[in-house]
C-alpha cells in the first residue's frame, strides 16, 4: 500500500488550498456513549471530560453528539424535530438536548428508523461485530441538524467506529457553510471496528455503497473504523505507546494494514482523567476523604468497603480490586475457564492467590452476561472462598469510587490496552497498579524495579497467570514494608494524570487542517 487511492476524494484533494479555518465555530463530538449520561466505560469517560477542557483551552465552543438511549438519565429538552431522504426513503427524527458546564449536549433519537435500547446494561450492543443502517443514519441526522443550527462547524472529532457515519457527508456541511470542516478521528479501540458486510452496499447511497466495494476490491473487507481512517484528516491512538503498536502491528488487532494509507497521520495522544471528578480529596462517594498528605485516612475507606462487602476484617492483609468489563481482553481468562482450549482449575488458582495473604474483589460485568459462564464460575469461587474474595457482578460509580479508595492494589492484566483509565484513577487514590506494559499502561506505569525512584507500580513479565502470580508476590512482598508502601502510594498519588498536557495536542490537531 503505497498511495491514498481509496477514498481519494475531495476531502483529500489539496487539502492545504481548500484549507478556510479559523478559530471561528465550534468543535462537533460524536460518539457512542458520553457521561454522564450514558457510559460502558472509559470512552464514556473520555467523551464525558475531553470536550469540556478543550472548551476551557480554546475560543471554540463543544457541542457532544450521541445516540439517544431509553435508560438514559437527566433532564432533556427537544431541540429540533425533522426529516431527511436516506437512499430515497424519507425519515423523521428528534434531537434532544441538555447543559452541562460550558458543553452543549444533544442527543439524536430516530426510534421510527432505528433503535438504541439498554445498550449500557447489556453490554453488548456498541460492541457488535457487524453493523446496520444505524449508524450511518445517525451521521446524516447530524449533518442535517448542524445545517439548521445556521452554526460554522470548524472541527469533527469523531470517538472511535460508532461515529464514523458522518464522515460520508461532511461534505454537505462544507459545501452549506462555504468553508473546510476540520476532522480528527480518535482511536480508543482498534479492536472493535463495526464490520460491514458486503451486501449492506445495496442498501446505501450511491457514492458510499461504491467506496465499500472499492474498499473490499482492495483488502477484502471494510468496517466503520476504515471509513474514519481514510477519510479523517488527522488519526489519533490514545496513547503513544498504542500508536506506536498499531503502525508496527503488533497489537493484536485484525485490519492494521488500513493504517499504511495513512501512516503520515497517525499520533498517539495519552487520555487524561478528570481530576475533578476523580479525585479522593473532595469525593463525596468515600467514607473518609484524604489526599497525599493525609495517606493514613486512606485505610478508613478500606476498613468500610471490607464490612460492606462482608470480608475478612484484616487491615494487614492487603486487598487487591480488580474492575473492568469482564472480558479476555482484560484478562477474565485469567481467573475463569473460557474454554479457549487450555483447561484451568479456577479454584486452585484463586487459591494460589489468595493464600499469600490477600483479599480479592472482582466488580464488573461479564462479557457473556449474568446467564453466561464467567458469572457462574466467578459465583462459585465466591461460595467457596467466601471470607477473602467477593464478586460484584454491576458496576456502579459509588461502588467504583468506593473499591479505588479502600483498595491496596489494583489489578489490571490486560492482554492490549489502548490507553486505559482505570490504572489511572487507581493510582490517584492510591492503590498500586499491577499491569502488563502494553498501550497506554505502559506509557502510565513504571515498574519499580526498573527505577527505584520513580517507579509507580509493578509490572507482569507476560500475559500468563504465572507472570500475575509473580507480580502480587512482590507487590504483597513490599506491602508488609509501610515505609517503602507508603512512599509508593505518594508517588502515585502527586504524579498529574490530568488532562492538561494532552490538550494542548489537542488544540494543535484542531488548529491545523493538514
Amino acid at each position: 500500500m503505497k498511495s491514498n487511492t481509496l477514498y481519494n476524494n475531495q476531502n483529500h484533494t489539496d487539502e492545504k488550498k481548500m484549507c478556510t479555518t479559523s478559530k471561528e465555530g465550534c468543535i462537533v463530538h460524536v460518539a457512542a456513549e458520553s457521561a454522564p449520561f450514558s457510559k460502558r466505560g472509559g470512552l464514556g469517560d473520555v467523551v464525558g471530560s475531553l470536550p469540556i477542557y478543550i472548551s476551557e483551552e480554546s475560543e471554540m465552543t463543544n457541542v457532544v453528539f450521541t445516540p439517544y438511549y431509553s435508560n438514559m438519565q437527566g433532564n432533556f429538552s427537544i431541540e429540533f424535530s425533522g426529516q431527511f431522504d436516506f437512499n430515497g426513503i424519507n425519515y423523521s427524527y428528534k434531537i434532544l438536548g441538555a447543559n452541562m458546564g460550558n458543553v452543549k449536549y444533544y442527543f439524536v433519537d430516530a426510534e421510527d428508523t432505528y433503535s438504541f435500547d439498554n445498550v449500557y446494561i447489556d453490554g453488548n450492543k456498541p460492541y457488535q461485530t457487524d453493523v446496520g443502517l444505524h449508524y450511518f443514519i445517525l451521521g446524516k441526522c447530524i449533518i442535517y441538524f448542524l445545517r439548521e443550527l445556521k452554526v460554522k462547524v470548524h472541527s469533527v472529532i469523531t470517538h472511535d467506529w460508532h461515529s464514523a457515519g458522518i464522515y460520508p457527508y461532511i461534505k454537505l456541511l462544507e459545501d452549506y457553510q462555504c468553508s473546510r470542516v476540520n476532522s480528527i478521528h480518535i482511536v480508543h479501540n482498534y479492536h472493535h471496528q463495526g464490520e460491514l458486510f458486503y451486501d449492506i452496499s445495496e442498501y446505501l447511497e450511491d457514492d458510499l455503497a461504491v467506496k465499500i466495494l472499492e474498499q473490499y476490491e482492495k483488502i477484502g473487507w471494510c468496517s466503520m473504523n476504515t471509513i474514519a481512517i481514510m477519510e479523517a484528516n488527522h488519526i489519533v491512538a490514545v496513547s503513544p505507546s498504542y500508536a506506536k503498536e498499531l503502525n508496527e502491528k503488533v497489537a493484536p488487532h485484525a485490519g492494521l494494514e488500513v493504517l499504511d494509507f495513512r501512516k503520515d497521520r497517525v499520533v498517539g495522544i495519552l487520555n487524561g482523567i478528570d481530576t475533578k471528578l476523580w479525585n479522593p480529596e473532595n469525593d463525596s462517594y468515600i467514607v473518609k476523604p484524604f489526599s497525599y498528605k493525609t495517606i493514613e485516612y486512606k485505610y478508613e475507606n478500606k476498613k468500610h468497603i471490607l464490612e460492606k462487602l462482608k470480608l475478612m476484617p484484616d487491615m494487614d492483609m492487603p486487598l487487591l480490586a480488580y474492575m473492568c468489563r469482564l472480558t479476555p481482553q482484560k484478562g477474565i481468562d485469567l481467573f475463569v475457564d473460557m474454554k479457549n482450549g487450555i483447561s484451568i482449575d479456577i479454584y486452585e488458582r484463586m487459591e494460589r492467590l489468595l493464600s499469600k495473604g490477600a483479599t480479592l474483589v472482582i466488580c464488573g460485568v461479564p462479557a457473556d452476561g449474568l446467564n453466561g459462564s464467567i458469572n457462574n464460575q466467578l459465583c462459585k469461587l465466591q461460595d467457596k472462598f467466601k471470607s477473602n474474595f467477593r464478586y460484584i457482578s454491576f458496576y456502579t460509580e459509588e461502588i467504583a469510587h468506593q473499591l479505588f479508595a479502600g483498595s491496596d492494589i489494583f489489578l489490571q492484566p490486560s492482554r492490549f490496552e489502548p490507553c486505559g483509565l482505570t490504572q489511572m484513577y487507581a493510582m490517584n487514590y492510591g492503590s498500586i497498579p499491577i499491569v502488563t506494559p502494553v498501550g497506554g499502561l505502559k506509557d502510565t506505569v513504571l515498574d519499580i524495579s526498573l527505577d527505584s525512584e520513580k517507579g509507580n507500580g509493578f509490572y507482569m513479565s507476560e500475559f500468563s497467570f504465572e507472570a500475575l502470580e509473580t507480580a502480587i508476590d512482590r507487590a504483597v512482598n513490599i506491602y508488609r514494608n509501610k515505609e517503602m508502601w507508603n512512599k509508593l502510594i505518594l508517588r502515585c498519588m502527586i504524579k498529574d494524570f490530568s488532562w492538561q498536557k494532552s490538550i494542548k495536542s489537542y488544540i494543535k490537531l484542531i488548529d491545523s487542517c493538514s
